[in-house]
């Protein structure tokens, strides 16, 4: 009888580590939402700066990609990124406005 070297708690553990080392800084937690947003050459191309803002705090800062990359249903440019610091990974949302 052969063993499975394949199994699904496997491959469930092989998604947590690759979302956990993609989420392990703050560029590379935005280029990967870059990436899942249907953009994979801004996110490697484009200059991430960030946003001097009164609501910026130690575990929230945000984040602009220059050039900014366009919504593809609504074609406005995608202006500023929140990035939140949840233990030592980092969780991207979409802000809004700069």
């Amino acid at each position: 009888m052969k063993k499975n070297i394949i199994t699904w708690p496997r491959i469930i553990f092989l998604i947590i580590i690759i979302w956990g080392l993609l989420h392990i800084t703050p560029h590379s937690a935005l280029r990967t939402r870059l990436v899942l947003e249907g953009h994979p050459k801004l996110a490697f191309t484009t200059e991430i700066k960030e946003i001097e803002s009164g609501l910026t705090t130690k575990r929230v800062k945000f984040y602009m990609f220059y050039p900014q990359p366009k919504d593809r249903e609504t074609g406005n440019s995608k202006l500023a990124y929140k990035v939140t610091r949840l233990g030592i990974f980092y969780i991207v949302t979409y802000h809004g406005g700069g």
